[in-house]
């Protein structure tokens, strides 16, 4: 029997509460009300992946996607709840031309403006015992020790080799130091190719990269016969390591940063991968390198001496001119509306030891925000959600560029916990309205689904809410049964059960089956909303523990399809077939045994179908230990397979046509997305070619290498 939407009491709205003034919003929303229409943003780690030309494994003869016949209209909407450090700076980015002047942010206290600011602490400690170091040889993990000694050595020769007089502290002879750093017969290739090509050059930006890629593998040895020729000794070594800082020899020198992805103990050499890279400006504009290592050392005592050392995959982008690609204006945007400083500008953690547990605090900040023209002036709105105890903040954009903040006059000043959003419109009326994941408490009877009503200028009042049981992350919207109106999948994450740690634990890890349970939401029109799930086929596969799903029609038959990424279990892809879907991820080979928190579609090769990017985890660490023989000793090849996979990072799956896609998650080098929370395909440049935005990070503990 199908559920029907109740109508429920209002979300609480802006009452006084004491002290509670200077919440921060570290969430992303991604929304597109439209299936043409695609909006997004970022953290300040993110990752831009330019797409210029199709890559060698793909076909030169292309059809755009544009080209392809549909066979019915489609509206689509998703919305992904995540982590990002400063979600307004982008929509900030992403303004026209006729913004405001940058002006930029003061360097006062994060509290500035706030009648207590001084009483207030910045940053509160969310943990005030001591962190305790780690212990890699005493805890029984020697290769981590290696790692750490590679890494300390590969960091030395790129200071020693580059620096310019005693700059660097460690002598004028940069051969010196580098003596102590390699073996006597060190044998180091080019590690900066001389047959760069270039693969991008227009007025602002140029690439360059090796002109055939290798193909990523771990661990790999340097290929013996690219050394044979090359002249042993410290000398070459130090040249070869310098060769690396061309680009900024008129300048100060990069920041450099070596990620050690592999570690293998052989009789008498340590072979390790790690990949490289460097960045920072030049005199005439900014570079930034990227490649894959293969190294051999050699233990002397508590170090490790380099032997063998060569770099594939080498890519150096280098920006003309002083002016930044993009510009941060979100102060001069943002920077004069209510809760700006008090909010906006304080992280999660300063307030999680000053609100009530039972409010629903939240140490990861899964608040998002999403973007649509709420007041249907032709301009999209803001719409940022928050933790819980402050209000959700509405900003609504004027012909300038600037906004006013008109959350309590828009009715949506709610100060419930909201994960994830969407503006879409539900009754087909012609303006946006709102549904939104809300949770007023821990507890099975308070949390849902609501929905909004916009009476065309902007006001919103609910219709009603939807109780779900467990919070809810993220939101898509889509016509999956042709009847004309938007319906709504949500993704519950965990299956409700709260304990110390926040969650019930997915068992196992990387493969859960016991997680919350995933809703679809027929819109059967005058607000009513039925659940569907089970009677659709979609309560298949259904327990995966789920961040994000998209709608798309990637088998080209006219209805779309859903793709679910999922934390801990394995990703899903129903196939829409006359409104009854079927987990097909395995069969099309796009389960992915990853930590999938999003997912984007978009015909990246231009061949005519739509092609999928799941935004996963990377962690080198992971990449370490999964592959060392103590790991998991019990478990048999398959399963260490999955660890490894998991910790792979994001994966690209191009579509085949037939139902059936090829991963090329590596061989187009998008693996790199770091942690990933969000991901989306963009045409960043204008140039017709799908890009990649990825927005990533993590909270680090006081101890920063602490895994």
């Amino acid at each position: 029997m199908s559920s029907v939407l109740s109508i429920g009491p209002r979300c609480r709205t802006k009452r006084s509460w004491p002290d509670l003034s200077q919440f921060s919003c570290t969430g992303y929303t991604q929304a597109a009300p439209l299936a043409s229409r695609t909006v997004t943003s970022w953290t300040d780690r993110g990752v831009l992946v330019m797409s210029k030309r199709p890559p060698a494994h793909l076909p030169t003869q292309a059809t755009p996607l544009a080209a392809r016949p549909r066979t019915a209209p489609r509206r689509i909407a998703i919305g992904v709840a995540a982590t990002a450090t400063f979600a307004l700076g982008v929509w900030g980015l992403a303004m026209r031309a006729s913004s405001p002047t940058v002006v930029p942010v003061p360097p006062a206290s994060p509290l500035a403006g706030s009648a207590a600011a001084a009483d207030r602490p910045a940053q509160l400690t969310l943990d005030p015992q001591p962190a305790v170091a780690d212990q890699p040889a005493e805890q029984g993990w020697p290769s981590e020790v290696l790692a750490n000694q590679a890494k300390h050595t590969l960091e030395a020769l790129c200071a020693t080799s580059t620096q310019r007089g005693t700059e660097v502290g460690v002598g004028a002879d940069p051969q010196t130091a580098v003596a102590a750093l390699v073996t006597p017969d060190a044998k180091v290739a080019d590690l900066r190719p001389n047959n760069l090509v270039p693969v991008v050059d227009d007025r602002r930006l140029r690439v360059w990269r090796q002109p055939q890629a290798v193909q990523r593998t771990f661990p790999q040895q340097p290929t013996v016969a690219a050394l044979d020729t090359i002249q042993p000794g410290p000398a070459a070594v130090a040249r070869a390591f310098a060769s690396l800082a061309a680009p900024w020899r008129a300048g100060p020198p990069p920041q450099v940063q070596w990620k050690v992805v592999a570690v293998q103990q052989k009789a008498d050499t340590i072979a390790v991968s790690a990949y490289y890279e460097a960045w920072g400006p030049t005199a005439s504009g900014a570079a930034e390198q990227h490649a894959l290592g293969h190294f051999e050392f050699r233990q002397h005592g508590d170090h490790l001496r380099l032997a063998t050392a060569e770099l594939h995959d080498f890519e150096e982008t280098v920006r003309q001119g002083q002016a930044p690609l993009l510009a941060e204006v979100t102060h001069a945007v943002v920077g004069h509306t209510a809760g700006y400083a008090n909010e906006m500008l304080v992280g999660t953690n300063a307030w999680l030891l000053r609100t009530e547990k039972a409010a629903g605090a939240d140490v990861i900040g899964h608040q998002g925000l999403t973007v649509g023209d709420v007041d249907g002036n032709g301009l999209d709105d803001l719409y940022v959600l928050q933790p819980a105890g402050v209000p959700n903040r509405l900003y609504l954009q004027q012909a300038d560029g600037t906004v006013l903040e008109r959350s309590a006059w828009a009715g949506v000043d709610w100060l419930d916990r909201t994960r994830s959003a969407l503006l879409i419109d539900l009754d087909n009326d012609g303006d946006q309205d709102l549904v939104a994941t809300v949770a007023w408490a821990d507890t099975a009877t308070t949390r849902a689904l609501v929905v909004a009503e916009n009476d065309g200028s902007g006001r919103f009042s609910q219709r009603g809410r939807f109780l779900v049981g467990a919070d809810l992350y993220g939101l898509a919207a889509a016509d999956f049964d042709g009847d004309g109106d938007l319906d709504l999948y949500a993704c519950q994450f965990n299956p409700g059960e709260v304990t110390a740690a926040g969650f019930g634990a997915p068992l196992p890890y990387h493969d859960a089956n016991n997680g919350g349970r995933n809703t679809l939401l027929r819109n059967d029109g005058g607000w009513r909303f039925a659940d569907v799930t089970q009677a659709v086929g979609l309560d298949e596969n259904n327990r995966r523990w789920s961040y994000a799903a998209t709608w798309e029609d990637f088998d080209g038959d006219g209805d779309v399809d859903l793709h679910v990424a999922n934390d801990h279990g394995r990703d899903n892809l129903y196939l829409n077939q006359g409104g009854m879907f079927h987990d097909v991820a395995a069969a099309a080979a796009v389960d992915d045994v990853s930590a999938g928190m999003s997912s984007s579609w978009a015909d990246y090769d231009r061949d005519g179908d739509f092609d999928l990017y799941v935004g996963n985890m990377f962690s080198s660490a992971g990449r370490r230990i999964a592959s060392q023989t103590h790991f998991q000793p019990a478990a048999d090849t398959a399963v260490r397979g999955h660890y490894q996979r998991h910790a792979q990072g994001n994966s690209l799956f191009r579509n085949r046509g037939d139902r059936h896609f090829d991963d090329v998650s590596v061989a187009s080098g998008t693996t790199l997305g770091r942690w990933a929370w969000a991901s989306v395909f963009t045409d960043v440049d204008n140039d017709g070619w799908q890009d990649l935005l990825v927005a990533n990070g993590m909270f680090t503990g006081d101890d920063p290498t602490d895994l």
